[in-house]
């Protein structure tokens, strides 16, 4: 039974800044990545091309819970881009193409679109729903529900919304279930990927040996590829001294992937490493004193892990050394210099991840349709749609290292 009673109160706010004075951050359950400061720098940095929307649910004018999301803007000419994939892709993209591609009317290129999401969009497993502490599961729904509720009814038209996706869960058994029964379609998209570094491994000789003779062949290629490019910790004046630098080398990333739902703002890594200090950490890859590439990662000692962030890359001068593999490697690495067990790397790429010790957790995400009818034609379009088909790599030598390869940690 819940024990949510007295005077409910349900509302809307343009800026966390709005709520702020009335929460402590130490009473609700968000992890690191996910500060109700930070995403008050992240609404403020230069450059943010999406719309914040903060959902408070209050119990006798106190808060107990915030759900946060993000809306974002689509032009026809930009959604022409993924609606032309290939129709062998599947998973979260596709199920997307195959739904505006369907629930679209006239000419594409003369649309326009605006989705509200769930969570930051610039962080895998945040489905934006922040409860107090002392909430039990049944109130979770409880609270879900209603806010789920008041959007649907007063927020989508409000703010000229048509679509809501509700997304990044690892489970059925996330509280969310009951989406089904409200009009939303659940569908599959590519899988979170983690690792988890056995307590004895003091080192990174120590991962390797691990390794099966196929698999230290070839991280001793992959480095010997990349021994003319330095790795280097950027100040936090350097990082603030290459912002421009750092986005452009991001963007080509992001321009290189089939589907984006957003871009992060141009001042995002200065803003972040300002925000966090040396919890948040930029590296950046050297070659010939030239930034070719860069990585960024969360020191999140309060859950164990290493938060692998966004990268960056110079793919002119790339090509020849396989850098990304060379990070992903870097990152077992830092992860061991701060006695870290857990390293969330992530979506994508996901069977070269697996090739470093990673492992998939399945993930899935929920979709509405403010239109009744555009809604109805939703479930036989996502019906059908499946997470990307992808190779599942062991690079261990014993079934002990595999096994607690298993043991991940995700974002509650």
């Amino acid at each position: 039974m819940s024990n949510i009673a007295g005077v409910i109160t349900i509302q809307q706010h343009t800026s966390i800044s709005h709520i702020l004075p009335d929460l402590n951050q130490d009473n609700y359950q968000t992890p690191l990545v996910q500060y109700f400061s930070y995403l008050y720098a992240l609404e403020n940095a230069a450059g943010r091309n999406f719309e914040p929307v903060y959902i408070t649910f209050s119990e006798n004018d106190k808060i107990r819970a915030i759900a946060y999301f993000q809306i974002v803007h689509f032009k026809g000419k930009e959604l022409n881009s993924f609606l032309n994939e290939p129709e062998q892709k599947k998973g979260f993209s596709v199920c997307l193409r195959q739904a505006f591609g369907n629930l679209l009317i006239g000419k594409v290129e003369e649309m326009e679109l605006n989705l509200m999401a769930s969570g930051n969009l610039f962080i895998t497993g945040d489905k934006g729903f922040y409860c107090a502490k002392d909430i039990t599961s049944i109130e979770k729904e409880s609270i879900s529900r209603q806010v789920i509720d008041y959007i649907k009814n007063r927020v989508m038209d409000a703010m000229e919304v048509g679509t809501l996706l509700i997304r990044d869960f690892y489970s059925e058994d996330d509280g969310f279930d009951f989406l089904k029964n409200i009009g939303f379609v659940g569908f599959p998209t590519e899988p979170d990927m983690m690792m988890s570094l056995p307590a004895h491994w003091s080192d990174f000789q120590e991962y390797t040996e691990a390794l099966s003779s196929k698999y230290r062949v070839k991280l001793k290629k992959i480095m010997e590829q990349s021994e003319r490019v330095t790795l280097r910790k950027l100040s936090a004046e350097e990082v603030s001294e290459q912002a421009h630098k750092l986005w452009q080398l991001y963007e080509n990333v992001a321009n290189h992937s089939n589907f984006n739902l957003s871009y992060l703002p141009t001042s995002y890594f200065s803003d972040t490493q300002k925000f966090y200090g040396d919890r948040f950490q930029v590296y950046g890859y050297y070659f010939e004193e030239k930034l070719i590439g860069f990585s960024s990662v969360f020191i999140c000692h309060e859950k164990n892990t290493l938060e692998d962030h966004y990268i960056g890359l110079d793919y002119e001068n790339t090509s020849d050394v396989n850098l990304y593999h060379r990070m992903l490697f870097d990152f077992i690495k830092i992860a061991l210099e701060h006695h870290l067990q857990h390293i969330h790397y992530g979506r994508t790429a996901t069977e070269i991840k697996s090739s470093v010790g990673a492992v998939p957790l399945e993930m899935k995400a929920y979709i509405y349709h403010s239109s009744k009818l555009k809604n109805f034609f939703l479930a036989p379009i996502t019906r059908n749609v499946k997470a990307k088909e992808y190779i599942i790599r062991n690079p261990f030598k014993q079934t002990a290292i595999e096994a607690k390869t298993m043991e991940v940690v995700v974002n509650e």
